[in-house]
């Protein structure tokens, strides 16, 4: 029963719960039955002045949804209708209840399961928003790109709603929403959503979600995050500056209850930021961390700055170098900014991996870049998990990368690269619990990532659970069929468990993209399986023509030498491989092709500098297959 009057919900006699926005909303729509209320009409009812998003509509709707036990896959009384809106579907009649009009969603004497009354045509009090709060943080906000340098005075506005002046609830997770405005490019935004994300970490105590998905949220994605807080932001060219809006929901009746408006010039931006960060984290009576929050010294470094970040979350081998001579144009400009360094330290890191950089080359970079980040920030977290990568995956040593990865998660729990980075050492060592554990966190703080759900499949592949991978990676590639990451890792799997022909049907596909140098040798391996000689050594002989003009994995020669030269001409690739610090060197005892050698004792001598002891290597080997 609603009682609009006393606004109350009741449940069999029992009041329920319900924030003062979710329960207009529900007054609105028992009022039109049967009616399709649109998102855009909520919106304009209820978040009225814009700026405010699909996902506010959502979460409020989740809210009336949990207090009327309306959750399952056959909905009693709101109906959402995909891309539409909603249906209030149970069928209200007038009714009397203590002389008092209302309107009953029984049918006949049989009740409704939970009961629902509302009174007649009451005046719906005063839709204010107000809510709870959180922070925010200007950062890298206007680029270069989208705004002429205008030379007036900053302005800028925080406000919160007089009833909730003080936070009522304790906030200790927020998904940060990517950053609206139409006219504003594809990197300019995940730049500065990246870059709010940042800002929000600095909060001491913050579980920040990264949610930079372009695509509207639906309930279900909402509830995956489980956060307390959604924190959206919109970026529009209103003046020679540019305006930013930024909002804080509450999660659980979308309420806004913190927001803030201003114009910026560029060159008054750092400044702007700080002031923002230190008053939300006041706001919220919370202390910041010793974490940098610094920008470049000059205007003209954010746009490359931003471009850069952008290019290098794609992961591809072109976006590979676009980040890494972006990352230099930074620093050209100002050759103090820490960020970029650290940047270039994750690029050149991602290089041999994602662009068949050679590794002994770009981890020597890799470090002398994390080290000039840490001496310009000795807090830049970033900088911090780049060495913890340098050290498990150049010098092979573990108790050094411990350091690194365990100081870059102290300074920002948040980091979903330490985590992923830190996932990857485990994985290579064999121990693939705890893989699994940090790839759930990275998970956990990046849900709707496509990449990060690629990485799901490793620790099953690892494991041996091929079947398990198989279907996880088909899943992604139904939701992202362009992930080239996906398709590679489904290839691997499908090679593993003996499925040739579909195995290169899936290199095929990404063959432009990778190239023979990345997956030439296991394209030749798996025609050789095949019995389809002349392609496999076709395929040889151009990755060993690669190799003398190039460059090319040792440890991807190691594969090739595998196919027809036999496992002593693998071992002495792999030799060359550790000499030169080759990336792949790391992950030997995890690459399915090489299973074959684990008994051989110069495969265990090169297992153990990995730090992989002969009975764990040996254990692995005994593992059997989830497909056999």
């Amino acid at each position: 029963m609603i009682d609009v009057e006393k606004r109350a919900l009741l449940r069999d006699g029992e009041s329920v719960h319900l924030a003062k926005k979710p329960f207009d909303v529900l007054v609105y729509l028992i009022e039109r039955p049967g009616e399709l209320v649109t998102r855009e009409e909520l919106l304009r009812e209820f978040w009225p002045g814009g700026h405010t998003y699909d996902e506010a509509v959502y979460s409020c709707i989740s809210a009336i949804r949990k207090a009327l036990c309306d959750l399952g896959n056959e909905p009693r009384f709101i109906e959402t209708r995909w891309r539409e809106g909603y249906r209030f579907i149970a069928n209200p009649r007038p009714s009397h209840t203590n002389d008092k009009a209302a309107w009953d969603t029984t049918q006949g004497d049989e009740p409704a399961s939970p009961s629902l009354l509302t009174a007649t045509s009451q005046q719906r009090s005063t839709r204010s928003v107000f809510g709870l709060a959180l922070f925010l943080m200007l950062g890298f906000l206007i680029a270069g790109a989208l705004w002429q340098k205008s030379s007036g005075d900053r302005t800028g506005s925080a406000s919160t709603s007089p009833a909730t002046a003080s936070v009522e609830k304790q906030i200790s997770s927020v998904g940060v929403l990517p950053v609206q405005g139409a006219d504003s490019d594809r990197w300019l935004r995940q730049g500065l959503a990246e870059e709010l994300l940042h800002a929000v970490s600095s909060i001491e105590g913050m579980r920040v979600v990264k949610v930079l998905s372009e695509a509207p949220l639906d309930e279900e994605q909402l509830r995956r995050l489980d956060v307390d807080a959604l924190l959206e932001s919109t970026l529009l060219p209103e003046s020679s500056a540019g305006s930013l809006y930024l909002r804080l929901l509450d999660s659980d009746d979308s309420s806004i209850v913190w927001s803030y408006h201003a114009e910026h010039s560029l060159d008054q931006l750092a400044e702007s930021r700080t002031e923002i960060v230190a008053s939300l984290a006041n706001h919220l009576t919370a202390s910041l961390r010793g974490f940098s929050l610094s920008t470049p010294a000059t205007a003209e470094a954010w746009p490359p700055y931003l471009r850069a970040r952008y290019q290098w979350n794609l992961r591809t081998p072109e976006s590979i170098r676009n980040a890494i001579e972006l990352y230099q144009q930074v620093i050209e400009l100002d050759p103090t900014y820490a960020n970029a360094y650290a940047g270039l330290a994750e690029a050149y890191a991602g290089a041999p991996l994602w662009a068949g950089s050679n590794s002994k080359e770009a981890y020597a970079q890799e470090r002398n870049f994390a080290q000039r980040a840490i001496e310009l920030e000795p807090n830049l977290a970033r900088a911090h998990a780049a060495l913890g990568f340098y050290y498990a995956h150049h010098d092979y040593d573990w108790e050094q990368a411990q350091y690194y990865f365990a100081r870059a998660l102290e300074l920002d729990p948040n980091s979903v690269t330490a985590h992923q980075w830190k996932a990857d050492a485990y994985c290579y060592r064999l121990l693939i619990e705890e893989c699994a554990h940090h790839i759930a966190i990275a998970k956990s703080l990046d849900p709707l990532s496509p990449f990060i759900e690629v990485l799901q499949g490793v620790p099953l592949r690892f494991g041996k659970q091929f079947l398990a991978a198989d279907q996880h990676l088909r899943g992604v590639l139904a939701r992202y069929p362009n992930s080239a990451a996906a398709r590679f890792q489904l290839a691997v799997v499908l090679d593993a468990q003996g499925r040739f022909d579909e195995a290169l049907e899936q290199y095929d596909r990404i063959y432009a993209i990778y190239g023979p140098k990345l997956i030439g040798s296991a394209m030749a391996w798996c025609y050789s399986q095949l019995g389809r000689h002349e392609d496999a050594r076709d395929m040889i002989s151009t990755v060993r023509q690669l190799e003398r003009e190039d460059f090319v994995s040792p440890t991807i020669m190691a594969g090739t030498a595998l196919v027809y030269e036999g496992a002593e001409d693998a071992l002495h690739w792999l030799g060359k491989a550790r000499d030169e610090k080759d990336h792949l060197f790391s992950a030997i005892a995890v690459i399915h092709h090489f299973y074959y050698l684990y008994e051989h004792p110069t495969f265990q001598l090169f297992a153990e500098e990995l730090g992989i002891p002969r009975e764990r290597l040996l254990a692995y080997n005994e593992r059997r297959p989830d497909f056999l």
